[in-house]
């Protein structure tokens, strides 16, 4: 039998490659989508609502080999704008999309026993939430809460071998980046050894090692920004 995978946020730019790339490694998997819906066989999941997270779980009937967390929120990271207040309402929902949400949904399959053992989680965070970056408050404090949120869990699932790492994109040319001013933009280039911004591809390479081959590795944030 093939392999599980569990792909949430797979119409995104990581989310939509991390499937591709998964399924041409031999995997089954199950791709998640909340606004942009998938062509193919995706699942509704809204990672604000639990009652959609647990219907999402009701769907799966055999246990997951390995879950993506890739779901993120549209927010544009205007380094100009006032940031003298913090925006809850955009923090609330980003927290429950990034840590909240995913928390539940591995909880529910958890106690249903739909974790192989051993299996892989893997959450898409961002170098905002390992580096000093200029970005806006919400958007950094919901990305630095995935560091406590993979190491608190790595300690919970380590003795049953579910093995729990997250795994930090710096700027990349599509998705999120394309929001991202030119300023920025120059100045990464400058400070990145590879002198290129990340692509898709990039992350979807990492992460589908990380689901395919880990078998030690837990409780870590792998930083993917090109020698930043």
């Amino acid at each position: 039998m093939k392999r599980l995978a569990l792909i949430i946020g797979a119409s995104g730019y990581i989310g939509s490659e991390v499937q591709k790339s998964l399924r041409e490694l031999g995997f089954e998997t199950i791709g998640s989508y909340h606004q942009n819906k998938i062509q193919d066989d995706g699942e509704h999941c809204d990672l604000t609502d639990p009652k959609s997270i647990a219907a999402l779980c009701e769907k799966i009937t055999r246990p997951v080999d390995a879950i993506v967390f890739a779901a993120g929120i549209d927010r544009e990271l205007n380094v100009d704008e006032d940031r003298s207040k913090l925006n809850y309402q955009i923090f609330t929902k980003s927290n429950l999309v990034q840590s909240v949400g995913p928390y539940d949904l591995i909880g529910i399959l958890n106690s249903k026993k739909l974790l192989k053992r051993p299996s892989n989680i893997i959450f898409v965070g961002s170098l905002v939430g390992t580096k000093s970056i200029d970005v806006a408050p919400e958007y950094a404090l919901s990305k630095g809460t995935l560091k406590g949120l993979v190491q608190s869990l790595s300690k919970q699932l380590g003795r049953d071998g579910v093995l729990i790492n997250c795994v930090d994109p710096g700027l990349l040319e599509d998705g999120a980046g394309k929001i991202i001013d030119q300023k920025s933009k120059k100045s990464y280039l400058k400070h990145c050894s590879l002198k290129r911004f990340g692509t898709n591809k990039d992350m979807a390479k990492t992460i589908s090692w990380i689901v395919s081959e880990n078998t030690y590795i837990t409780g870590q944030n792998f930083v993917l920004d090109g020698g930043l």
